[in-house]
């Protein structure tokens, strides 16, 4: 994995420097050969992990978010949510399950996904 996050930084660095801008995950994938889920993945296991004392946005700690009283319940609404993320075009899908699910932050997912940070809040509100 550490040996693809390597890939993915040269490549990365390289596709900078050639287009002169950040370069976006289909670039990504096509110049890596690997797909926007892999190259997430890579970034997710190379990413330094969040605490769980960590505040969200909304004032929460990510220990205080585990684990609910109906638990089968939650299961339902996540399979339901699911599918209809399955159903999006693939750059909103990606926001959402990077974000969402898999916890990243706005700046790690637009790094990830090739944008710019301050482009980021225009297209993730449409998603």
């Amino acid at each position: 994995m550490r040996e693809q996050a390597q890939t993915l930084y040269t490549i990365r660095e390289r596709l900078r420097q050639e287009l002169g801008r950040e370069p976006v995950l289909s670039e990504l994938s096509e110049a890596s050969g690997l797909t926007p889920e892999e190259i997430a993945q890579v970034e997710i296991a190379t990413d330094t992990p969040e605490s769980l004392q960590r505040e969200t946005a909304d004032g929460l700690t990510l220990e205080g978010m585990l684990g609910t009283d109906a638990p089968e319940e939650g299961m339902v609404e996540r399979i339901a949510l699911r599918e209809s993320i399955d159903q999006l075009p693939e750059k909103e899908r990606m926001t959402i399950l990077l974000r969402y699910f898999a916890g990243l932050t706005q700046e790690q997912t637009a790094r990830i996904l090739g944008c710019l940070r301050c482009r980021y809040p225009g297209w993730s509100a449409g998603a």
